[in-house]
């Protein structure tokens, strides 16, 4: 992200999308504590449905870096933007938010990956080639990673692993990709 602001690239640059809004404001204090003092530039942004009221009920924003308004969201993109896969669909239809996204986009980090199962493993996949059809992307400009405290080495391992995120987010995984839990 730091390097695609150095180059002046507009728009969102990444996209943390959590399964449920509890998740995404959770993690809200993440970025305000990574970006507090750092003098980065970095913007970011909490965007959910009820966010404009829960943002700041989590505390002080963050000046400088932190967006809290839709207005202010959408007119100027955050590098960074945190929301949940429903909130994700709406936002890809509504033309208010087409600003969001463009071709500066290059992370989708999905956290919880292993609640994502059945219909709605296949809703998210669908999902996920719109955001990088709006965006302009092409198999392989998208970094795409999956975050889970408790995705299971059994059932094939890391090669059913790297498949299942190879056909989530059509993006080519490799066994060797794939990172397990550190001892």
């Amino acid at each position: 992200v730091l390097r695609r602001k150095d180059r002046v690239v507009a728009g969102t640059k990444a996209i943390l999308l959590y399964p449920m809004n509890a998740l995404a404001n959770d993690e809200l204090l993440r970025p305000r504590n990574l970006f507090r003092d750092s003098n980065t530039g970095v913007s970011f942004a909490l965007y959910t449905g009820d966010s404009e009221t829960v943002a700041p009920a989590l505390g002080e924003p963050l000046i400088g870096h932190e967006l809290t308004r839709r207005e202010e969201i959408r007119r100027n993109p955050p590098d960074i933007l945190l929301t949940n896969y429903k909130q994700l669909e709406f936002l890809l239809i509504r033309k208010a938010d087409r600003t969001l996204f463009t071709p500066g986009l290059r992370f989708v980090v999905l956290d919880e990956i292993h609640s994502y199962r059945g219909a709605l493993a296949t809703e998210l996949a669908c999902l996920l080639r719109r955001l990088k059809a709006r965006c302009g992307l092409q198999k392989g400009e998208l970094r795409a990673i999956g975050t889970s405290a408790t995705v299971s080495q059994d059932a094939g391992g890391d090669e059913a692993l790297a498949r299942f995120a190879t056909d989530l987010f059509d993006e080519a995984f490799d066994p060797l990709d794939i990172i397990g839990e550190l001892y």
